[in-house]
């Protein structure tokens, strides 16, 4: 049990963040859409009966569960689609029935409100900080809202406007976070809102980059989960935005423009189809973490070679077979995520990164490493399992930092006795190799000892 759930921490640690899609705002309750009314309503009632005997202890083990399930499983596949449905949060604004209370309000909810514009009555609500729409059919947010000065924070959720939702001038509203189904009904551009530094508009079938040149304040642009082709940065330079996350898209070709965004700090790019990367990117100077999880490169594009600045990049899960030794540009790298790609070789100077502290490159093609890894000293993590190494990798021997150290699944037969004598070591993976008599004995012994110290050692004793 210890075992299996360790190999989940591996695996969770791993790829921590890149399964969640959208980790901010409400989260919404998925429901399914009938084309037939009849079949709506009959689904609703299942689904209410199963969890009313769900929730009784009492009919757990009533047989009449299974015949639930087996007819919702059956009215289920009559669907056509899916929607996400939200409630709200906060306090709702038609609950508050007299002046005093709206004043002291900071977090409010409109909620199933059937009108072209925000109520009159909103504006009482001097102390308001963050407000949320949901299920309503706004056209317009009106410059009336400016003089709500707190309001920082606005939330839309499923709002269906009768054209494409409209803002006019507001100087306040730092944080906007929009929810809906057709990137019809959302904004082209948000000018208006001079004072914007966060803008959220994941899950809404965007298929093109929002037009944001004239948010001059935008630190943060988050579009995951939407169906966005083409990377298209208009305008001029934009120095203030620091991070594009741009996770679950249809992204196949990187394209230059957004190289126009000369302070970029943070961009997650995984989930994509990228195969291809214009040069134009290499305008990135600042940027220190860059992720490509699970994506289609065949190779590092040279572009990023002038990431100098370059502190994290993950390119897990694409056909990568080859690194050039233009690694050694990423003078600032400390983590260097490269697993489950097709890596036969790594280049012959990465030793130079002096700054790495986490290796990261198993389920590759490895059969030898290079003799100057011995001199990453700084090194606290190298994972090398599942490669083809036929012997054991003797550089580490130089790495007194090591805190993981994992060779399991590869071919190697001989263990140097020395690699027991670290003493920071948290996890040591042994597992899976072909191991001589003499080490398999001397193993046992020591794998025994260091797992009463607190260590985790997988092995196959």
């Amino acid at each position: 049990m210890k075992f299996s759930a360790f190999v989940m921490l591996l695996v969770s640690c791993s790829t921590v963040g890149f399964g969640q899609r959208i980790t901010t705002g409400s989260k919404p309750q998925t429901v399914l859409v009938f084309k037939d009314k009849k079949d709506s309503i009959a689904y609703q009632e299942l689904e209410k009966s199963i969890q009313k005997k769900i929730w009784n202890p009492n009919n757990r083990l009533d047989k009449s569960m299974d015949s639930l399930f087996k007819q919702r499983d059956k009215l289920s596949k009559k669907a056509i689609g899916k929607k996400n449905r939200y409630m709200p949060r906060f306090i709702l604004l038609d609950s508050l029935t007299c002046k005093e209370e709206r004043k002291f309000a900071n977090e409010v909810s409109i909620y199933n409100l059937k009108s072209e514009r925000l109520p009159s009555l909103l504006l009482e609500c001097e102390n308001l900080e963050r407000l949320e729409l949901v299920n309503t059919s706004i056209d317009v947010i009106q410059s009336d809202l400016e003089t709500l000065r707190d309001l920082k924070t606005l939330e839309i959720y499923n709002n269906k406007p009768s054209k494409r939702l409209v803002f006019e001038k507001n100087n306040s509203i730092a944080h906007l976070l929009i929810r809906g189904e057709s990137e019809k009904q959302i904004p082209t551009d948000y000018r208006n809102l001079a004072g914007l530094e966060t803008l959220d508009l994941c899950g809404n079938n965007l298929t093109g980059f929002p037009k944001i040149n004239k948010n001059k304040k935008l630190k943060e642009l988050l579009l995951v989960e939407n169906a966005i082709k083409n990377v298209t940065v208009k305008g001029r330079k934009l120095s203030s935005v620091i991070k594009v996350d741009l996770r679950y898209n249809k992204v196949k070709k990187l394209g230059g423009s957004i190289g126009k965004l000369a302070n970029l700090k943070t961009l997650f790019l995984n989930f994509n189809s990228i195969s291809k990367v214009r040069m134009g990117v290499g305008r990135l100077k600042n940027l220190e973490y860059l992720s490509l999880y699970e994506n289609q490169l065949v190779e590092i594009p040279k572009a990023f070679y002038k990431f100098k600045s370059l502190i994290n990049i993950d390119l897990y899960f694409n056909n990568i077979e080859y690194i050039q030794p233009d690694i050694v540009k990423w003078e600032n790298l400390s983590v260097l995520h490269i697993a489950n790609n097709r890596i036969y070789d790594l280049p012959a100077n990465i030793g130079d990164l002096k700054n790495l502290r986490e290796l990261y490159s198993y389920n590759n093609l490895l059969t030898a490493l290079p003799k100057s890894l011995d001199r990453l000293s700084q090194l606290i993590v190298l994972r090398i399992n599942d490669n083809y190494l036929d012997s054991f990798p003797y550089q580490a021997l130089s790495m007194p930092n090591l805190q993981q150290l994992d060779v399991s699944n590869n071919r190697i037969t001989s263990l140097p006795k020395e690699i027991f004598k670290f003493e920071h070591f948290q996890i040591l993976g042994l597992k899976g190799n072909q191991w001589d008599e003499p080490s398999k004995e001397f193993i046992e012994t020591e794998s025994h000892r260091l797992r009463k110290q607190g260590t985790v050692v997988l092995s196959d004793e």
